[in-house]
């Protein structure tokens, strides 16, 4: 069995809902401080997994924003355990692997306020970039079953996998739809405050 179809086994023992795979030079388009080599010189690979929200918890927004956060939060949990599983999972197998927060932090200097909030790569571009989705017109990467009800992490590594084709068909319907926008809690909150 292949290290690839391993990990494919192991995501899903982990209760994930899709894995992919992509070249590291794939995403060497991003900024130079979140770059892949930045933090794994030797980076060969990228490895998405995506984690399906809870859709009645997101549906009942705003009303049910706390239950939006409960699923929010547990979905970040679970995906930054596997990231970290994941990571080690390759580590005994004699690769190097990092797993990256599933979330964005506070980046700031020493004594400053904070610049940005910002996750350390793009998960989003990784995810499309592995064939998890395609970027919607609210900039969440729409998925073809759960459209932007995802969360996503990433793992790099020196691993050399087979990588996962782009997804060739776009779930996003663009003007034609309009879901993604109409159902984001951000974008209806933005609307109710202007």
């Amino acid at each position: 069995m292949s290290l690839t179809e391993e990990l494919r086994r192991y995501a899903e023992s982990l209760r994930l809902d899709f894995i992919g795979f992509c070249p590291a030079d794939a995403l060497n388009g991003a900024p130079e401080d979140k770059r892949l080599r930045a933090y794994l010189y030797d980076a060969q690979s990228v490895i998405s997994i995506r984690y399906k929200l809870n859709y009645t918890s997101i549906q009942g927004l705003p009303k049910s924003r706390s239950a939006y956060m409960l699923e929010h939060d547990y979905a970040n949990r679970h995906l930054d355990e596997a990231s970290h599983l994941i990571a080690r999972f390759l580590e005994r197998r004699g690769f190097q692997a990092i797993g990256f927060d599933s979330g964005a932090g506070f980046y700031h200097e020493a004594g400053k306020a904070p610049k940005e909030i910002a996750a350390d790569i793009s998960h989003k571009h990784a995810a499309v970039a592995c064939g998890l989705g395609k970027f919607g017109l609210n900039n969440l990467v729409i998925s073809p079953l759960w459209g932007p009800r995802v969360r996503l992490a990433t793992i790099i590594t020196d691993a050399e996998l087979e990588y996962s084709p782009p997804l060739e068909d776009n779930p996003c319907l663009t003007d034609e739809c309009e879901e993604c926008v109409k159902i984001c809690p951000c974008i209806r909150r933005m609307e109710r405050e202007i």
